[in-house]
């Protein structure tokens, strides 16, 4: 439900600040809306903001992908080594 109110307030301000025929030829809206409202630096910032999303899901993805095997091996549910030196 929060998703679906930060989605639906996102599209509602950016068909509320451009035009029909900005949204029609436009291939980026949010940015468009962005710079429109404070300027150049909209596109930068929504931009940098993009790229600490693709970090921040990245390295989640890695930590998960980790946790799974560490877990397994911690219960004991991976295979014995048979070729262990004892």
């Amino acid at each position: 439900m929060i998703a679906l109110v930060i989605y639906a307030a996102i599209t509602i301000l950016v068909m509320g600040t451009l035009t029909q025929s900005e949204l029609v030829h436009s291939t980026k809206p949010l940015v468009d809306a962005l710079s429109k409202v404070i300027g150049p630096a909209g596109g930068d910032i929504l931009g940098l903001l993009a790229l600490i999303s693709l970090f921040g899901s990245s390295i989640g993805w890695i930590l998960l992908s980790s946790e799974v095997p560490y877990q397994s091996a911690k219960k004991g549910y991976f295979l014995k080594n048979i070729y262990q030196n004892k």
